[in-house]
């Protein structure tokens, strides 16, 4: 497996290094410059993010167990979640057993654990909804598909449908298994987790749904990332391209998360981009870049609050 991740580290960054050497490197870093002290507005819009995806994190715990934690608590731990995630890519495994145990241990561990795991479903399920009605709003404005009138859209938004329903219907499937399906090695804490899960989706769908729509403004936001980051680099879009960036970002982001840190995706990623919109290339590079520099901050401001509570969530592991 380490090796298998050195080689996509090295192939990336000799994508990279190609995609600098075919766009000209000096054009694409007088386009990065041209971001100057925005970058600082760049970095605070993050914040919006991380807000929205504690908010849903929030209402992922049953209401009373939800108030003992602050948002600000839970966005700090979500941020090292994200800075584990981020440099160890592990499918976000590492990162959801750190959030877990960083928890304070003011309500039984099925309580946080199951926090956990519903807030990532929750996140999922957002993601692959902003991904489809992306895809659709783009589909439904193709020519193509608009000589069949009312026929394209309603058939793009009804796929949209049949997926989240697919969804929904296996998690009531998982949630709601009896319990002789499970395997015998299967511990009592485990039990207690499917337990905790049954009753959350049971007594609060409501509560899960608004939490679905929380995390889908996280995935949206930034949207307003990238209208700024295009500005800032001379290449002003309208709201729809901005939205349009984001959607095909998500989907390439789920795609090839198990690249480390992004390396050479994030650019090759956001210049496939821009060349499909009929945008500069080497604004998409650019834009690559500050995008993959406003990701690192974070991400290692992340990994620093996990380095730093480190002890304390091994002891809450044993």
């Amino acid at each position: 497996m380490k090796t298998f991740r050195r080689v996509i580290i090295v192939v990336g960054a000799v994508g990279f290094a190609i995609l600098l050497w075919k766009l000209n490197l000096r054009l694409v870093l007088q386009t990065v410059s041209r971001v100057g002290f925005g970058i600082l507005f760049i970095l605070a819009l993050e914040t919006v993010t991380l807000t929205l995806n504690a908010i849903g994190w929030r209402l992922s715990f049953e209401s009373d167990a939800g108030r003992t934690y602050s948002i600000a608590e839970l966005a700090r731990l979500w941020l090292a979640m994200d800075g584990i995630n981020y440099f160890v890519p592990t499918g976000t495994i590492a990162g959801e057993i750190a959030r877990a145990s960083m928890l304070r241990d003011v309500h039984a561990l099925e309580v946080r654990t199951a926090s956990v795991v519903i807030s990532r479903i929750a996140q999922t399920i957002a993601q692959v909804t902003f991904v489809l009605a992306g895809f659709t709003f783009l589909v439904s404005h193709v020519r193509s598909i608009r000589r069949f009138g009312w026929i394209g859209p309603v058939s793009a938004w009804a796929l949209v449908g049949i997926v989240v329903s697919m969804l929904a219907y296996v998690l009531i499937i998982w949630v709601r298994r009896p319990r002789q399906t499970q395997a015998p090695a299967a511990t009592p804490a485990f039990h207690r987790i499917l337990g905790r899960l049954g009753t959350y989706f049971v007594a609060h769908p409501w509560r899960f749904l608004f939490a679905v729509c929380i995390f889908g403004a996280g995935y949206l936001w930034p949207s307003v990332e990238a209208y700024w980051i295009c500005r800032f680099i001379g290449v002003p879009v309208a709201v729809a391209t901005a939205i349009t960036i984001e959607v095909l970002s998500a989907a390439i982001d789920g795609a090839l998360f198990i690249v480390p840190a992004k390396v050479g995706t994030q650019e090759l990623g956001k210049t496939a981009i821009f060349s499909l919109l009929g945008l500069p290339l080497s604004a998409g590079a650019a834009f690559g870049i500050i995008r993959h520099v406003r990701e690192i901050v974070w991400n290692l401001l992340g990994l620093s609050i996990y380095s730093a509570a480190r002890p304390r969530s091994e002891r809450a592991l044993l």
